[in-house]
């Protein structure tokens, strides 16, 4: 059953490429939480990288969605 999930979707800033896309919410502000961390991460591994978060019609069985 397709159900709307919220992708977190990670890119280098510089390059415009995407890191990641693979990481699925039920709720869109634990979503939105994870995008904040790592757009406002002191981290130097997540130096340069922008997160969002995008509504995605998925089949949560074929897809990791976290809770």
């Amino acid at each position: 059953m397709l159900v709307h999930l919220y992708m977190l979707v990670v890119l280098i800033e510089a390059t415009g490429e995407i890191k990641a896309q693979n990481m699925y919410f039920y709720s869109v502000k634990e979503c939105v939480w994870f995008a904040h961390e790592i757009n406002m991460s002191r981290y130097k591994s997540q130096e340069g990288l922008n997160a969002y978060c995008i509504p995605q019609l998925e089949d949560p069985k074929k897809v990791r969605t976290y809770k």
